[in-house]
């Protein structure tokens, strides 16, 4: 009977050992998942993630120079414009296309020796466009404009400076002419229809001791035999040039007063 009893608990005991084994096994099998899920994950997984994390760095910090390239691109093209509006500005501006308001054309280039070549006569016909009648080396010229009618006769004829009244002040030398005109129909005419550019070009030589800003074109009046100042005068002395804008025909001198 004891017999009995003692093989029965040993058995018991047994079975108690291996269950509580079981449970140990189980148990720290919990513990490895828990620590699992804690984010202990293997050094392998952690080492890939790393990587992927900073591949994503460097394609933001590629995207970000690559903005700032644009940027610094696009200020340039936006400096490459400015300069050109202000060298188109520049260009614009640096031109001189002569006197606009006056209506006189910019003076040609000086040249002396042909500027002291004796006065002779010159004459053409108005077309009803722009027209240049000039004495050689343009000394002395008629710009005749459209506004003038078609089929005027225009002369310049050099005076003698001893067969008029004397000049007011001092004669420049012997730019002392008259300007002569007739119509279509062969009838001379005392006043023009419609104004035209009288231009006149002096030596250096022509107005040696003479105030090159005093000088003025002055015609003759018949009537009264003075000397009256042509009107809207305008003196370029850097290019010795001096000009008046006329209607009244006669003779004509420069002096400086």
């Amino acid at each position: 009977m004891y017999r009995i009893l003692a093989v029965g608990l040993i058995a018991l005991m047994f079975g108690l050992t291996q269950v509580s084994g079981s449970a140990l096994s189980v148990l720290g099998n919990a513990n490895a998942f828990a620590a699992s899920a804690d984010g202990q994950r293997p050094a392998s997984v952690m080492q890939q993630d790393n990587d992927e994390a900073d591949e994503d760095n460097d394609e933001e910090d590629d995207a970000d120079d690559n903005d700032e390239e644009d940027v610094a691109d696009d200020n340039g093209e936006d400096d490459g414009a400015d300069d050109n509006d202000e060298d188109d500005v520049t260009g614009d501006n640096g031109e001189d296309d002569g006197d606009s308001a006056s209506g006189t054309p910019a003076a040609p280039a000086i040249d002396d020796e042909v500027l002291k070549q004796p006065l002779t006569a010159a004459s053409g016909t108005s077309n009803g466009g722009d027209t240049l009648i000039a004495t050689p080396g343009e000394r002395v010229a008629l710009r005749v404009y459209p506004w003038l009618p078609a089929g005027i006769q225009l002369t310049i004829r050099p005076v003698d400076a001893n067969t008029v009244a004397a000049a007011p002040g001092q004669r420049a030398g012997d730019l002392t002419f008259a300007v002569e005109a007739k119509d279509a129909s062969g009838a001379s005419l005392t006043t023009l229809p419609a104004e035209v550019n009288l231009a006149i070009r002096y030596a250096d030589s022509t107005v040696n001791g003479l105030n090159e800003g005093n000088l003025t074109v002055s015609r003759l009046d018949p009537a009264t035999n003075q000397w009256q100042a042509a009107p809207k005068l305008v003196r370029e002395t850097d290019s010795n040039y001096v000009a008046a804008s006329i209607t009244q025909l006669g003779t004509y001198t420069v002096s400086a007063q």
